[in-house]
């Protein structure tokens, strides 16, 4: 498993050698998570790369409340 802190570094470290699952945190510093997949899905190349974008964010939108 390789990590970045960013997406730029992401996207370079992908091209360079696709990795068989990207993993993304839907939050980062820059551009977010859905930026870096309209990215991937756009270059022919990476459109095939399995994705799965997640966040720990939790709004009062999600709570359900007792």
């Amino acid at each position: 498993m390789t990590t970045t802190a960013d997406v730029a570094q992401a996207l370079a470290l992908i091209r360079h050698q696709q990795p068989d699952l990207l993993l993304s945190d839907v939050r980062m510093p820059g551009l977010d998570g859905f930026a870096l997949l309209r990215t991937v899905r756009a270059d022919p190349n990476l459109a095939a790369l399995p994705v799965i974008l997640l966040t720990a964010h939790a709004g009062e939108e999600t709570c359900t409340g007792s």
